[in-house]
C-alpha cells in the first residue's frame, strides 16, 4: 500500500512569500502535498498597528485552526511577523507548527559567532525573542545594528 502524501500547509501574509516557499517545497520536499493559505493584509494591518494586536494574534490562530480542521499535518508559517503566533499554537495543536526564521536562529546561536546581526523588513520581525520563545534570547546581545563577522 503506497504511503500518502503528507499535508504540509502554509500561511503566507505576502504573495512573494508564497511563491518561494512553493519553489522551496517543490525542489526540497516534492513528496508532500502543499496547501497555500494566503491573507495579504496581514502584514500591512500589523504594519499600520504598530506591531502584532490581539486582534491579529487571533485573526491568525483562526488561520491556523482553519488549516489543521482541514488535516494540515504539518504547518509553516512564513511571515516571520506572525513567529510570536507559533508559540500559542503548539500549545493548541499538535501537528508541527513552524516558524519561517527558527531553524536560522537555531543555527546561527549553536554557531561560532559572539555577535549575529538581524535585519528585518517589518518592525514586529524584528522584535528580540521573549523569554518563552523557541529561540534562545539568553545569548542575543544588543539591538544596535552590527556588522561584526564571526569570530
Amino acid at each position: 500500500m503506497l504511503e500518502p502524501r503528507p499535508l504540509v500547509a502554509m500561511i503566507h501574509a505576502v504573495p512573494s512569500g508564497a511563491r518561494i516557499a512553493q519553489e522551496t517545497f517543490a525542489r526540497d520536499f516534492p513528496e508532500a502535498r502543499v496547501w497555500n493559505v494566503l491573507d495579504d493584509r496581514l502584514l500591512d494591518d500589523a504594519s499600520a498597528a504598530g506591531g502584532l494586536t490581539d486582534a491579529l494574534r487571533r485573526r491568525m490562530l483562526r488561520l491556523i485552526g482553519h488549516v489543521m480542521d482541514g488535516g494540515a499535518q504539518a504547518l509553516l508559517l512564513t511571515c516571520s511577523s506572525y513567529g510570536e503566533v507559533v508559540d500559542t499554537a503548539r500549545t493548541l495543536w499538535e501537528v508541527p507548527v513552524l516558524k519561517s526564521d527558527e531553524a536560522m536562529f537555531k543555527a546561527a546561536l549553536a554557531g561560532p559567532y559572539r555577535r549575529i546581526a538581524v535585519v528585518a523588513s517589518a518592525a514586529p520581525a524584528s522584535r528580540r525573542p521573549s523569554p518563552n520563545s523557541t529561540h534562545s534570547s539568553r545569548r542575543c546581545g544588543p539591538t544596535a545594528p552590527s556588522t561584526s563577522s564571526p569570530r
